[in-house]
């Protein structure tokens, strides 16, 4: 028999670490017979992978991406010369800072983010890497949302029949857009049914995971929480209705950020049910839920006496998903300005064929400001594209592929 070794942590009330806590613990091991080992290390890492696959037979592809947050690492014993470890038992108290800018833990079929502490007893001999053991450390990363509070977004759509046109508007406002796992946030809608049909107004959160491979290829899954959904009574045509909806929180929803790998998010969607034949029209704009902590920054603890510490930190430089493709929320508002007048001009054209809005889809943009108030409902228009029995709610799940460099990707592959 090799080594026999525990690794006892100091576990918190929570069951979980938060960005600059301090992880404690014991490192117990009996050594049986003497030894000659090269050291013995004691290490808390963290790390990152995704890996899925795409199409079947001869055209299915892998996809797959990786990456180290960072690593501590204390040494415990290293010989001198040709000296043997004598048997006995040993016993060392640890500890170690989790950094801040590092992502929560995370774990499904595509996706794993994890931490542990490592033990690592590394022999002398050619054909033996010697013995390791290790726990799993269960992490609550910080989150942040440049977002201004409240959020005003809205969504509107027209309906068009043989003997006249309609319009729907629904204006919205949530209050929060940083919310702590558990916490319920207010969502409050204004609905102008200048329609001669009566609709729902449906609102949910969804989870919006985006992987992204390491050549740059993502796949987007969709899916509706089924815990959060909330219908309005039958609204009325021709009339204007004011609501209030407490949307919840779960105490396991946490957002994924700082990391390459995954993007994860969570959006509030407001979605107006229609009856046949018209489409449905919804809006969705992400919530970051997590622990709020201090602002980004490189927690490395103090020299420790006996065992030293060495921290190793992956740089990062990532930005939320608005900045990566170029949004500027200082100008943004006379953009909408713009985009809404422009659009206005053209509001007599003719809707598209299958009853669809005319108005074109514009990425997301956020605004607080007064003025702009009355053209919320300009600020995201996005609808959903029903068969012929028009429920939307039947549909649990959706997958999006999204393939900037899928086909070249593929082709290397291959």
């Amino acid at each position: 028999m090799g080594v026999l070794c525990q690794i006892l942590i100091n576990r918190t009330d929570e069951g979980v670490f938060r960005s600059g806590q301090t992880v404690t613990g014991t490192l117990k091991y009996s050594i049986e017979k003497p030894t000659r080992y090269n050291s013995i290390d004691i290490s808390f890492v963290g790390k990152g992978r995704c890996e899925w696959s795409e199409g079947s037979g001869k055209s299915r592809t892998s996809y797959s991406n990786k990456e180290e947050y960072f690593t501590a690492q204390q040494n415990l014993y290293t010989p001198k010369g040709d000296e043997m470890l004598k048997p006995g038992t040993f016993e060392y108290p640890f500890e170690f800072i989790v950094p801040y800018n590092i992502p929560s833990s995370f774990k499904n079929s595509t996706c794993t983010i994890e931490y542990k502490v490592i033990v690592k007893f590394a022999k002398r001999k050619l054909f033996s890497s010697g013995d390791s053991f290790e726990t799993v450390i269960p992490i609550c990363g910080c989150v942040s949302s440049s977002l201004q509070e409240p959020l005003l977004f809205g969504l509107r759509k027209t309906l068009t029949s043989f003997k006249s046109k309609s319009k729907v508007r629904v204006n919205a406002e949530i209050d929060k857009v940083l919310v702590a796992p558990g916490e319920n946030f207010n969502l409050r809608l204004t609905i102008f049914n200048d329609s001669n049909v009566s609709l729902i107004v449906i609102t949910e959160l969804l989870t919006f995971f985006t992987y992204v491979s390491d050549c740059g290829h993502k796949m987007v899954e969709s899916v509706p929480i089924e815990a959060t959904k909330s219908n309005s009574t039958k609204i009325k045509a021709g009339s204007k209705t004011e609501l209030v909806c407490n949307v919840p929180t779960l105490t396991s929803m946490y957002s994924i950020q700082h990391t390459k790998i995954l993007i994860g998010q969570y959006k509030v969607r407001v979605m107006v049910k229609l009856p046949f034949p018209h489409v449905n029209a919804a809006v969705a704009i992400p919530v970051e839920i997590g622990e709020i902590g201090n602002p980004p920054q490189i927690v490395v603890p103090p020299d420790l006496e006996n065992p030293s510490t060495s921290y190793s930190l992956t740089e990062k430089n990532y930005r939320f998903k608005h900045e990566e493709i170029g949004y500027d929320f200082k100008n943004c508002n006379e953009k909408i300005k713009s985009e809404y007048e422009s659009e206005k001009a053209d509001e007599n054209e003719d809707s598209d064929e299958d009853g669809k809005t005319y108005y074109e889809q514009f990425d997301l943009e956020y605004t607080n400001d007064e003025e702009l108030i009355k053209y919320v409902e300009k600020l995201k228009l996005e609808y959903t594209s029903e068969e012929n029995n028009n429920e939307f709610e039947d549909d649990h799940s959706e997958i999006e592929l999204e393939d900037d460099n899928g086909k070249n990707c593929a082709e290397s592959l291959k």
